[in-house]
């Protein structure tokens, strides 16, 4: 900014609006919010942080070293070192550090120079248990219960240092303890830190010989002193009360390991949900070795509380969660319920590693014969007992796959089955499965074991990541968790009850003389004016209390498009000839249904020019883009096969490329049009947009299972939703809104700009080359700083100059800069992912003059003024993708530049507001009494146009909730809004309100609103799409691929930069252009030349 004279602006929000006054009609409606009080002494309440570590061999004198090592994978025992029951070449190992200590059972660390130094003496095997690296549920709830154990054996053996009441100290089981008294460290207040050294013993980590905790002093908190004035500088803000009170109501749930487990941020599952009155209905089986655990996220939230505007009040969030979690069962089972092996654990043919890996790659899971544990005992050990899968290998089986091993002094060749069998006297059920990979040791000690299926054990307690959830999975999962209003209140109550927040109320609380109000906070929501939609010559038609509306025969698009040359493409799956000749025909009645109501709705749309079908490849599919292209075909409408999921991203790709509108439907959708008159239902696959971005065809695709529901079913409302897509992609434009109360009818006038931005970030690998001096500079530098280890470290860790970072995040934007005020245009643009998201929209990249939040701006601004002939007298941009947390960076960097650009501009008087959307928060509400008659959600739910802007809202924040579309499953998630800026003094909260709920019936491909307003939901869809873009280019790309892997296969084993130089300057112009092409025709799309593109594209 600086390079751009451009300065930052001061992080402080606008004053808290006086809440709205229009209403056409009120509710009062329940949330999810318990209050809190708090006492009324203001106590002062201590903080401490907690430094845990392990030492795993005799005290001897000696001079202090400090190091540190990792529990987990890489310092477990292994193999033969352990139970026996590990199959690798390698000897196992483990990492051992060095640390200090004293003789004696606790020791006081003094601040000042003169303290008196404790005896020094050299711990073998210290492990700082505080600082391990731990990834995965399962090691996260192992490390939880080590520290559990550890903290209550301190308190009950350190009542000098922990006096009084223990229910008075809390831990939030990681690094932070709070007191309600200060702890003992001598009778000074120079004394900033304990040491206390326990014993180890049978019952009490007897694996180890002591266990060493420091606490050290880290301030205080005052417990109800709270100036909301200071909130508005956001900056000043000091969140260390509401800390306190997210670890005081967590200690019921962190403290009672039969009841609960707790993972970060507030999110705990309950063991025994019968306990507190769930039923079996509420607990489902899922498919694929899978179950739905119970549970809750808590979060403590400053709000205005019942009294209003200028009261805060604190408060604590109870939102009941529904989550997979992996079944305890066996591997073997655990893949024959996934579908990959058969009765006899053979995998099937179908799937290859890649697949296998897909599955149970990342689980964690216990040696069978282990018990658990690795002292023999059964007590609990500090290091883990389970291994983390690294692969499966379908060339080894137990009784193909041999390995030497020693066994009494002798070296011994067997296979897997016969290690079992002769050795552990265990008959493997499954010989011909195949072998799971563990790794484990770290470094020169690393090495793979092998194990059959059978003998691994799935651990309990491990969520079901995304990448691992399949369709029938999510399908299931999400009718489980479709909870309506009326059952999702009486859950959260038990919730309440399980978190011992009130009935009876947790003894942590007592002590600290904080209670929870019984009754959630109730508040009014106020409905607001619905807009009037309007078709060809000002035809309105008024929108029911569901938000949708009714459009007659023969009512006209207001911009009806006309399109003489397209072509119709149906890909297979390569099976079934007869059936896709049939296919054809069902094809061809859809074509002249959609022809028919096309010219009802206006449109003027020629019969096509070409049907043909193609495989599903993407060779088929660049090829028939190359014929389109070659006959000036406008329009490529596709139908895939509703078993092809993999071409719709890839279509897009090619459509920018060639220049042709595409769209593509499912078959099934399509019979049930041309059968059933059916008209709703569009399935987006993940190949066709890449081809769209490189050829530049405007494309649309449908699945086959909603051609089969349009021509089979005659389902008519389905074939009107994929008619209003056609007419969006071919220029058009379905209706238009307009609000009739005088007083609101000027938000949406003509000059007013609204532009909506929505972020994408990545989650893998993208190629980037360092190219220039300085850069590989940087990057040598940057690997120096990464091998600052051990010299053990340094031998055999190789770390890449430049290693490849993750895909560039996507900014995905739209605005309605066209003709009619309501023609929004949408795109996308790529930048460098960055870690800081302050910085997450400002740079194209680091040839680019111009931050790319300017550029963008600008853009838009010129095409607005080209269009309508003026410039804006206001702009309104809603800015998704941006927690509370980040309001500062967005009001220091991205506002000045907005600015900037508006002054570059010409529009030095033109108003501007940014609001921040949010979907991603645990508010809940809905209807205090909800009719008992009522089995559906819409009916259970808030209906569209109600708000609420008092009571639940921060007392600081410019913030609503506002309901703008119909739930038609579960309980509604409210979007909540915040104004973090404005300079349009006129603005009132109602303007704010009315405008923002009237923008989300802008989405042209249904009649229904969306439930967030149109810029910024067109928005997010472009950055979804620029997201699969980017992963098919990555993914079909040979030369791109060639380039990474041979990138990855020798750059990054070498750490010379005059080699990695060299290297470089052998690429090819050609292999060159085709990394540049990701930085030009993916990244920049022309809205002139590509003139179609809508969210509906």
């Amino acid at each position: 900014m600086d390079e751009h004279n451009i300065d930052p602006m001061e992080a402080i929000l606008p004053f808290h609006k006086a809440p709205g006054n229009y209403s056409e009609g009120l509710l009062t409606v329940k949330s999810n919010l318990y209050g809190l009080r708090l006492p009324e002494t203001k106590p002062k309440i201590y903080r401490y942080y907690i430094e845990i570590k392990i030492a795993t061999a005799e005290l001897t004198e000696g001079s202090p070293s400090e190091a540190s090592s990792n529990i987990g994978e890489d310092s477990r025992h292994s193999g033969e070192n352990g139970n026996g029951n590990g199959h690798g070449s390698n000897e196992s190992g483990e990492e051992n550090g060095n640390g200090n200590t004293t003789n004696g059972v606790t020791h006081d660390s003094n601040g000042s120079s003169d303290a008196e130094s404790p005896k020094e003496v050299r711990i073998s095997g210290l492990i700082n248990l505080t600082k391990a690296r731990i990834r995965g549920d399962a090691s996260v709830i192992y490390r939880r219960a080590c520290f559990r154990k550890v903290w209550n054996e301190m308190l009950a053996r350190n009542g000098e240092v922990f006096p009084g009441d223990k229910h008075r100290y809390y831990f939030d089981l990681e690094q932070t303890v709070y007191a309600l008294d200060a702890l003992n460290f001598i009778d000074s207040e120079r004394t900033v830190g304990k040491r206390i050294i326990m014993e180890t013993g049978p019952n009490f980590f007897p694996e180890a010989v002591k266990v060493d905790v420091t606490l050290k002093r880290a301030g205080h908190v005052v417990l109800g002193k709270y100036d909301p004035g200071v909130n508005l500088d956001l900056t000043a803000i000091n969140n260390e009360m509401m800390q306190f009170l997210e670890i005081v109501t967590s200690q019921a749930a962190l403290f009672n390991p039969d009841e609960h487990i707790v993972f970060a941020a507030g999110k705990s599952y309950l063991l025994a949900p019968e306990h507190y009155t769930f039923t079996k209905q509420d607990i489902v089986d899922l498919p694929e070795g899978t179950y739905v655990g119970l549970g809750s996220h808590k979060s403590v939230r400053y709000v205005e509380g019942p009294r209003g505007r200028m009261y805060n009040n604190a408060a604590v969030l109870v939102e009941s969660k529904k989550t997979p979690f992996h079944s305890p069962q066996s591997l073997a089972d655990k893949a024959y319920l996934l579908g990959i092996v058969d009765d006899e654990c053979r995998p099937k043919r179908q799937y290859d590693s890649k697949h296998f890996n897909k599955c149970l790659a990342g689980l964690y899971v216990l040696n069978a014969l282990s018990n658990g544990n690795r002292n023999g005992n059964g007590d609990m050990t500090f290091r883990e007992p389970f291994y983390k899968v690294h692969g499966i290998d379908l060339t080894l089986t137990p009784e193909t796959h041999r390995f030497n091993f020693r066994h009494d002094g002798e070296e011994q060749f067997v296979s897997v089955l016969e290690y079992y069998r002769d050795y552990k006297q265990v008959e493997l059920q499954f010989p011909h499965s195949p072998l799971v990979l563990i790794k484990i040791g770290a470094f020169k000690t690393a090495r793979t074991l092998h194990f059959p299926m059978e003998m691994l054990i799935v651990v309990d307690n491990q969520r079901v990541t995304t990448e691992k959830q399949s369709n029938e999975l999510i399908s299931k999962l999400i009718r489980a968790c479709a909870i309506p209003p009326s059952k999702m209140a009486e859950q959260i109550g038990k919730h309440v009850k399980a978190l011992q927040l009130s009935d009876p109320i947790s003894p942590f609380l007592q002590q600290a003389q904080i209670s929870v109000i019984s009754r959630p906070l109730t508040v009014n929501a106020r409905l607001l004016a619905h807009p009037t939609i309007l078709y060809e010559h000002d035809m309105a038609q008024q929108v029911n209390n569901r938000g949708s509306w009714d459009v007659k025969v023969n009512t006209h698009f207001i911009i009806p498009a006309s399109c003489n040359s397209w072509a119709v493409t149906y890909i297979t799956d390569g099976s079934g000839q007869h059936f896709f000749n049939n296919q054809m025909n069902t094809l061809r009645e859809l074509t002249n249904q959609m022809s028919t109501l096309a010219n009802s709705r206006g449109m003027k749309l020629a019969a096509p020019l070409d049907i043909r079908q193609i495989p599903n490849t993407f060779e088929a599919l660049d090829g028939r883009f190359k014929v389109l292209k070659q006959h000036n075909v406008e329009f490529a409408f596709f139908v895939t096969y509703e078993r092809v999921k993999n071409m719709h991203d890839n279509m897009k790709l090619l459509e920018c490329q060639y220049e042709i509108v595409t769209q593509d439907l499912n078959s099934k959708t399509m019979d049930n049009v041309v059968g059933k008159r059916q008209r709703l239902t569009l399935v987006i696959f993940y190949n066709m947009k890449l081809l769209e971005c490189q050829y530049e065809i405007v494309t649309q695709d449908l699945n086959s299972k909603t051609m089969d529901n349009v021509v089979g079913k005659r389902q008519r409302l389905t074939l009107e939703n994929v008619l209003m897509k056609t007419n969006m992609k071919l220029g058009g434009l379905n209706h238009s809104i307009r609000i009739d109360r005088q007083e609101f009818q000027q938000l949406l006038n003509p000059r007013t700009l609204y532009i909506g931005f929505g972020m994408n970030h990545p989650a893998g690998g993208m190629l980037s080359l360092p190219t220039t001096a300085p850069e590989l500079e940087e990057a040598a530098k940057k690997r120096a700083a990464e091998e600052k280890k051990t010299e053990e470290q340094k031998k055999y860790l190789k770390k890449p100059i430049g290693p490849p970072p993750p895909p560039p995040s996507v900014v995905g934007l739209a605005a309605n800069d066209g003709v009619h005020p309501f023609e929004f245009t949408g795109d996308y643009v790529y930048q460098p992912a960055r870690r800081d998201e302050k910085v997450a929209i400002l740079s194209r990249s680091r040839d680019e003059s111009r931050p790319l939040l300017q550029d963008v701006v600008e853009t838009i601004i010129t095409r607005f003024q080209k269009n309508r002939k003026f410039l804006p007298e206001k702009i309104v941009i809603y800015r998704n993708g941006c927690s509370e947390g980040q309001f500062a960076n967005v009001l220091v960097y991205e506002v000045p530049l907005i600015k900037a650009a508006m002054k570059n501009m010409g529009c030095n008087d033109t108003k501007l507001t940014f609001i921040v959307p949010n979907k991603l928060h645990s508010m809940r509400l809905y209807p205090a009494e909800i009719d008992p008659n009522a089995v559906k959600a819409p009916e259970q739910n808030i209906k569209p146009g109600f708000v609420v802007d008092t009571g639940v809202v921060h007392p600081t924040m410019d913030e609503f909730y506002l309901c703008s579309h119909t739930t038609l499953q579960g309980t509604a998630k409210v979007p909540r809004y915040t104004v973090i800026f404005t300079d349009d003094k006129d603005l009132t909260a109602d303007h704010v309100q009315e405008m923002t709920y009237a923008l989300a019936y802008g989405h042209q491909i249904v009649r229904s609103p969306t439930s967030i307003p149109s810029p910024v939901y067109i928005a997010g869809h472009y950055a979804e799409r620029g997201r699969k873009v980017v992963n098919a280019f990555m993914s079909t790309d040979t030369t791109y691929n060639e380039i990474h892997e041979y990138y990855r296969g020798h750059i990054q084993r070498t750490n010379n930069v005059d080699r990695y130089a060299a290297w470089k300057q052998d690429i090819s112009e050609e292999q060159q252009a085709k990394i540049n092409l990701f930085n030009s025709k993916i990244t920049l799309h022309n809205h002139e030349t590509l003139r179609r593109r809508r969210i509906n594209a």
